[in-house]
This record gives C-alpha cells, structure tokens and sequence, in this order.
C-alpha cells in the first residue's frame, strides 16, 4: 500500500497538486501546511482519505477534486475530510453541499428541498433525493440528512450568507 503519510505532508506553494497513480491512502494532516491549495487529483487506486487538514483550521482550502473513477467508486472510498469540494468523477459532478438543484448556488429553494425531503423521510417515504443531492445535502457528514444539516444550511444562507459573508461549511459547522 502506498500512501501519503504525515511524516510527507505535502507543503505546497502551487494550487494544484495531482497525486500518482498507485497511491492508496492519505493520511492524516498530510495537506495541514498547505493554504494555496485549491485542487487535488486523487488516483482510482485511492481506497482511504484520512482527515487531510489535522486541527489546522487555516488549511481548509481545497475546493475542488478530480478523482480519476466513478461516482460510484468515489463513494466506496472511506473519507474522514473533504466536506467542502466539488468531486468531479470520469462519468459525472457531485456537486458542493447544499446545492441540491444544482444550479451553482444555495437558496432558499435548496432549503425548501432538504425540508421537504426530511419531513418524507420522517412519515417513512421517499423524500426523492438522488444519491448525488443526498451527499449535497448532508452537510455535517454523517451518512444521513436530517434537521442538523437542515440548520446548518440556514445558518450559512441566511444568517452568515445574508450578512455578506462568505463563510466554508468548515466554518459553519466547526
């Protein structure tokens, strides 16, 4: 297996950075010093991504993955970080948190949605979510949407989105 460990934390002054092909696993902290970075290519040999910021909370500025597999191989990957991304997969987006119609923003409309799927899900239905909107929504990462992730959306929207701020979901829910 081969991985990128703490003891190799990547310190880069560049905003991009492609990991090899091969490469297995990202352990922990391995990208803690690195605040220009704003785009990572992850290998389809990737099977574990530990929380690759550590307690740094400066260095949370990735914004952007291309992993180079599926949707469906993304998700088998098991991730500890990386909330706050736009993946783009060989065969698709998953889009950023919270913008479940996928329109390039979060309003009142991605909120309605979230509410109404959470009260379906609650009375047992289908709330209609595709697995894609499902992700977007579960905004604290928890493997489920429900009135957490519904308060974190209208804390970033209305309270601190309303207020002209321009806040990460890192700086929502920590």
């Amino acid at each position: 297996m081969r991985s990128i460990a703490v003891k190799k934390r990547y310190n880069v002054l560049n905003r991009v950075l492609h990991i090899p092909e091969g490469v297995t696993k990202i352990d922990y902290s391995a990208f803690c010093n690195c605040a220009n970075l704003k785009s990572v290519t992850i290998p389809s040999s990737m099977t574990w991504i530990d929380d690759v910021y550590g307690e740094e909370s400066d260095c949370r500025s990735i914004t952007n993955i291309t992993y180079n597999g599926t949707i469906s191989q993304w998700k088998t990957i098991e991730k500890q970080s990386l909330r706050d991304v736009t993946v783009n997969c060989i065969d698709g987006t998953i889009s950023k948190k919270a913008d479940l119609d996928g329109n390039g923003k979060i309003d009142t409309s991605d909120i309605f949605d979230a509410m109404v799927y959470v009260a379906y899900r609650g009375v047992g239905l289908d709330g209609g979510f595709t697995d894609e909107q499902v992700v977007a929504a579960d905004i604290d990462g928890d493997g489920k949407v429900d009135s957490t992730d519904i308060y974190y959306m209208l804390l970033y929207y209305v309270a601190l989105q309303g207020a002209g701020k321009n806040p990460s979901w890192q700086d929502v829910i920590y």
